[in-house]
């Protein structure tokens, strides 16, 4: 299930202010949230008159028009049920009261029509700190709430919808956008288009980040002695002053008085930084487990075969390099082996460097085996994906590399696709049943 984070603004109450509430929620709409109030003004609300309010909310009407695009329907009750089930929408208010109201009242609407939409009166769905009439609040708290309401409860495939809410709360939102790469549409008011903000081709430079991660992971904010005397010593900062000064200039943290602070860009990027660099561990040993799999596969296979007086197994150093798998056989030839994800798979010497195919097949590992034993040579490179086959692109890109090669040696190398399961699964072993050769003449 994909999750749409979705801000709220006020435009659900544009058809009631005819009907005398006008007073009212030019009094509330600046009001911090409290919740006595919000069930004071919900009780205010006509109930009678709710399908109208819910006509012009600017929240429903993109949703609506994005699951209609999804469904490839031209209107909304045609969307069935199976495809509302697909997303969760995560109601995101500032903290004013009419906010508050706006996002309950969304949420009733939307699950009177099977549409999953969670809101709840705490930090998980409201961004304290973003007043419109208290910037200082909204430069120091706001922000940064807004963007960890997302950041923090977000995973692979989500997006976020910005029609509703402050202009201010889109700015945010493009940002967290942006560094995390999740889609953002919004509709514009006179429009029923449906448009996508682009991400931006750009990449963004997480050294500072990576340089003081294991300080500024700690806490947000810091009396700047003890933030300086931290850089030296856990960051092995040499001068802390000229790195504050750096970190001030990159727009990663203010100084006022005796105080240091991350700004929002600077908790974002830390905040992603520190997603990222778990799913790298998370990839590394995911990766290594294959290996282990596939190794234990080929074991399998040659056990009778292969000759124990020399060192065989995965993750071998032999010749000045590594094999994910080697094995020697009683009769001289030798078996090796190397496993990548098939997701992301690293061709192009010039882009991947040594760990690409291109450089073991040329110039690393596997050509080294080759030198050695030539036609007594088995080479086998296992991709390993959730997916049932190869993209066509990459199977390109690698069969103009093997046909780069001497021919010799390209009749001692087999690519195989290993299917591994959807979910994580400790049970899953490697078989012929998931492990298929791939055709690069098909």
């Amino acid at each position: 299930m994909k999750t749409i984070f979705t801000t709220v603004g006020t435009s659900i109450f544009k058809g009631q202010e005819p009907r005398n509430h006008a007073k009212l929620l030019a009094d509330k709409i600046k009001d911090k949230f409290v919740s006595k109030d919000v069930d004071a003004l919900k009780a205010r609300v006509e109930i009678s008159k709710k399908a109208e309010i819910i006509d012009s909310s600017a929240e429903i009407e993109t949703i609506a028009r994005f699951l209609m695009k999804e469904a490839q329907v031209s209107d909304f009750p045609e969307v069935t049920k199976e495809l509302k089930k697909q997303f969760r929408i995560h109601l995101i208010a500032t903290d004013s009261v009419l906010s508050v109201v706006a996002a309950e009242l969304i949420q009733e609407w939307m699950e009177k029509n099977h549409i999953q939409a969670i809101f709840s009166r705490d930090e998980k769905h409201i961004a304290f700190g973003f007043q419109v009439g208290d910037f200082l609040d909204f430069q120091e708290r706001g922000a940064a709430n807004l963007a960890e309401i997302i950041t923090k409860n977000t995973s692979d495939g989500d997006l976020i919808c910005a029609s509703g809410g402050y202009k201010a709360m889109l700015s945010v939102v493009t940002a967290v956008g942006q560094v995390y790469q999740m889609p953002i549409f919004y509709k514009f008011e006179d429009t029923h288009e449906l448009l996508e903000m682009p991400n931006w081709p750009v990449e963004f430079d997480y050294t500072l980040i990576e340089e003081n991660y294991e300080v500024l992971k700690r806490k947000k904010s810091w009396p700047s002695s003890e933030f300086e005397q931290a850089l030296k010593a856990d960051a092995l900062q040499e001068k802390p002053k000229e790195q504050v000064k750096l970190l001030q200039k990159k727009g990663l943290l203010t100084q006022s008085q005796d105080h240091i602070a991350l700004t929002f860009m600077g908790g974002l990027l830390l905040e992603r930084y520190g997603k990222l660099r778990s799913e790298q561990v998370d990839r590394k040993l995911n990766g290594r487990i294959m290996e282990l799999l596939v190794a234990q596969y080929f074991y399998n296979q040659h056990w009778l075969e292969i000759d124990s007086k020399h060192p065989h197994g995965s993750g071998l150093k032999l010749h000045d390099f590594e094999y994910d798998a080697y094995f020697q056989f009683k009769n001289g030839g030798v078996l090796a082996c190397e496993v990548k994800p098939g997701d992301n798979i690293p061709i192009d010497e010039e882009k991947e460097e040594e760990k690409s195919l291109e450089h073991k097949l040329k110039k690393g590992g596997l050509k080294k085996v080759w030198d050695l034993h030539k036609g007594n040579t088995q080479i086998k490179i296992v991709l390993y994906s959730r997916k049932p086959t190869i993209h066509s692109s990459p199977q390109a890109q690698i069969k103009n590399l093997l046909d780069e090669l001497d021919p010799e040696m390209r009749k001692s190398i087999e690519f195989l696709w290993l299917r591994t399961p959807e979910m994580k699964d400790t049970n899953f072993v490697v078989h012929d049943n998931n492990l298929k050769t791939i055709d690069f003449n098909a």
